[in-house]
């Protein structure tokens, strides 16, 4: 009960002033904006963290489907290559045979 005591006449000395208007005297208005800037962009973000990962989990599966697409059009490309040389090997005459390969 006489710490309640303290802590009315501790308001009463500092004028009934609330604790963050002593705690902006002592570090400063541009300190105290800075503070609570930073409060709010961390309150900001934690809101906005699940979403920022969801996004990015997205965009992950679409860059994968992508890259697998990719590889598998260079696939069907170098089988159609390697078709086509074939063919060009064995309608060439045997002079000209060393040209399918370059």
């Amino acid at each position: 009960m006489s710490f309640l005591l303290a802590m009315q006449n501790k308001r009463e000395y500092d004028g009934g002033q609330p604790w963050w208007v002593g705690s902006i005297y002592k570090i400063g208005i541009p300190a105290a904006i800075s503070c609570y800037l930073i409060y709010f962009l961390v309150q900001k973000v934690d809101t906005k963290q699940d979403e920022i990962f969801s996004l990015l989990k997205a965009h992950n599966n679409v860059m994968y489907q992508q890259m697998e697409e990719d590889k598998r059009q260079a696939n069907e490309i170098e089988r159609s290559n390697k078709f086509l040389q074939q063919i060009c090997f064995s309608v060439t005459p045997n002079s000209r045979r060393q040209e399918c390969f370059k």
